[in-house]
């Protein structure tokens, strides 16, 4: 249905061209006959319409002149069905065999003409319809169509009148079917004998439209325009032969003028100009827009104009507003039916031949399109979020849509370089493919990517910049974070450093000992006391130096700097109570804790099992004061304990 608020021009074209008077289906053909029946303009405007110019208004003036054929029509209420039967004695030429149709006017007659021996069809006027407007039609019909030789145009064998000088027209009979039936009915049974046409059937029915742009461009080669171009007046033989019928409306141009202000053709097909004269002449182009209006039904199944009266129908075929196409017609079909049925005539393609190369074109991007159509359907997946799982999994699927989308996109060119949706779809590939690239921190593959894209990006450059100051920044990090490992791993110089602290143990021990014993036997010496202290310091110190090579890390440094710390402080606090003459026991008493403290800080700063040795020196502090009497033999036992202790707690110090 169309808008109740109509635009005054085409109120104007209702009532000025006496459309209001017409009384007809609103699917019907609006014919030079139909315009006379409803009292449409004048009687001799209408005859001359019809038999537009030439020769045909001689033979419309004198059927006279036309030859007579030897054939016998059937007389009013004789039956028409097998009016002459094979043992026919009348002697005539054509024998009629049965009627294959009839219109309002007209009837078609399957024959048999007897001297060539073949099959062909007769039509000619009702007995009734006798009006020179319906009998300047007809012949009208004959010399148009016979005036057009083509392989897509129904032969005419001959025109003449019987013997009641009723114009009769011999043609070349066709057994096929209308494509408007093939058009509606995919079940059609003719389908399975025209497997010639193929099993796209879209394919096919774009082959026959192409096969009528042929014969509409061989007629305008001869100044004849058609005017009612549809799927119902084009036939398909038995063989996949294609036909332009019905040229009952068909016209010879004049110096490029168009016909008289006159309405005629199927208003659910008809061009703006042929509703109102006002927007322009009839011409090839109006043809061109009939064949964008059959390629419109043939895309969507349904008639360019429609509506629910005559007058809504011719008031859209008025406006011609473009139409919109779903999803499921291919863009570039849809582009061509809507340029080819423009309101304005200068906007449609110039000819038949130009709209045929353009459906012609289609046909060889075909698979063009094809091929885009399924990339464009996995780059959608690629998109889509993938179902809880594996990332691993996840990721090799989106590589994987990927890859097989940027194929299809870059086959789809390489058919055809001007697939303007294969670029576009390119183009998202292949940024949804940086996009992908991105996220899992590639940026060499996506800048390698970003420099094939069609179109730049900038957002994109930008990202992957982002992403490499990032991955530059966090390498840095990680330089840092591994300077940092490597230097509190105990793994390194782990069997340099095991040999040079067994060296110390073992020394410290000695040295314990043998103080305990020169204490007891000789008495403490304050100058003999120096010797452990400085013994320590002197085997640390020998031992980091051979060993240096391998314990080359600051954890190491920090624990023979700690002993070496430890060995001085101990050697300064003995030279300092000896200066005081500070008590025996306090020199005992201070070595514990010094060593205690030394070991805590360890345990807390490097090695957390080293707080097992400081327990002991501090234990050993306390006794060692509570009973002052046997410190020689406390310190020799606790120096030996934590000897003992280091070696255990050593090997769990990590090895390398």
């Amino acid at each position: 249905m169309v808008d109740d608020k109509r635009p005054p021009s085409f109120d104007a074209v209702w009532s000025t061209l006496g459309l209001d008077r017409l009384s007809i289906a609103h699917d019907a053909t609006i014919t030079a006959l139909t315009l006379a029946a409803n009292d449409v303009g004048s009687a001799a405007t209408v005859a001359a319409a019809a038999a537009s110019a030439g020769p045909v208004d001689d033979l419309a003036r004198s059927l006279k002149s036309l030859p007579e054929m030897s054939l016998r029509l059937p007389a009013p209420g004789e039956p028409v069905v097998q009016v002459h039967g094979p043992d026919d004695s009348t002697g005539h030429d054509i024998e009629l065999l049965g009627l294959l149709g009839e219109g309002g006017m007209g009837r078609v007659y399957r024959a048999r003409q007897r001297s060539l021996v073949r099959d062909v069809a007769v039509k000619t006027l009702k007995p009734e319809a006798t009006a020179a407007a319906t009998i300047a039609s007809l012949i009208t019909e004959a010399v148009m169509t016979g005036h057009l030789e083509h392989p897509n145009i129904v032969p005419v064998h001959a025109l003449g009148r019987d013997a009641r000088d009723r114009p009769v027209l011999l043609m070349k009979r066709i057994d096929g079917v209308a494509w408007r039936d093939l058009l509606h009915d995919e079940a059609h049974p003719a389908w399975q004998r025209l497997a010639g046409l193929g099993a796209d059937r879209l394919e096919a029915h774009l082959g026959i439209l192409t096969q009528v742009c042929h014969a509409v461009h061989y007629a305008h080669s001869h100044s004849i325009v058609h005017r009612d171009i549809k799927p119902e007046n084009v036939m398909i033989g038995e063989f996949g032969e294609v036909y332009l019928v019905d040229w009952g409306v068909a016209m010879r141009l004049q110096d490029g003028s168009g016909p008289p202000a006159q309405l005629v053709g199927t208003p659910l097909y008809m061009a703006p100009e042929m509703v109102d004269p006002a927007r322009g002449p009839i011409g090839p182009r109006t043809d061109v827009y009939l064949l964008g209006a059959t390629l419109h039904e043939v895309l969507t199944g349904r008639t360019r104009h429609d509506g629910d009266t005559l007058r809504d129908v011719l008031e859209q075929a008025h406006r011609s507003r473009p139409c919109a196409h779903g999803e499921h017609v291919p863009a570039e079909l849809a582009e061509l039916c809507t340029q080819a049925t423009s309101l304005d005539p200068a906007l449609r393609p110039e000819t038949p031949l130009a709209f045929r190369q353009r459906l012609a074109d289609f046909l060889r991007h075909k698979g063009s399109i094809a091929l885009t159509d399924v990339a464009r359907q996995r780059l959608a997946e690629a998109r889509e979020e993938g179902e809880p799982g594996d990332p691993a999994s996840e990721r090799r699927r989106r590589y994987r849509l990927l890859g097989e989308c940027r194929f299809g996109f870059e086959q789809a060119l390489r058919e055809w370089s001007e697939n303007a949706a294969a670029k576009a779809g390119l183009q998202s590939c292949l940024e949804a493919h940086i996009e992908v690239e991105i996220a899992d921190e590639n940026p060499v593959t996506a800048r390698a990517i970003l420099a094939e894209l069609p179109t730049p990006r900038p957002e994109l450059a930008a990202s992957i910049d982002a992403l490499e100051e990032a991955l530059r920044l966090r390498r840095e990090r990680g330089h840092e974070l591994e300077k940092m490992a490597h230097a509190l791993d105990l793994g390194v110089g782990a069997r340099s450093r095991t040999l040079l602290f067994l060296g110390v143990a073992i020394a410290t021990s000695l040295l314990a000992v043998w103080g305990s014993y020169a204490i007891r036997r000789f008495g403490f010496d304050y100058k003999q006391s120096l010797i452990a202290p400085a013994g320590l310091f002197t085997v640390t110190l020998l031992g980091a130096i051979v060993g240096r090579r391998h314990l080359v890390n600051a954890i190491n440094r920090r624990m023979i700097g700690l002993v070496l710390v430890t060995a001085a402080a101990m050697f300064l606090h003995r030279l300092a109570f000896m200066h005081v003459g500070a008590p025996v026991i306090a020199v005992f008493v201070c070595d514990l804790l010094l060593t205690g403290l030394a070991a805590a800080a360890a345990a807390i700063a490097f090695v957390p099992s080293l707080g097992w040795i400081a327990a002991i020196l501090f234990l050993s502090t306390l006794v060692t004061a509570a009973w002052s009497d046997r410190a020689p033999e406390i310190l020799s036992a606790t120096v030996i304990s934590c000897a003992v202790v280091l070696a255990i707690v050593q090997r769990g110090w990590g090895k390398r």
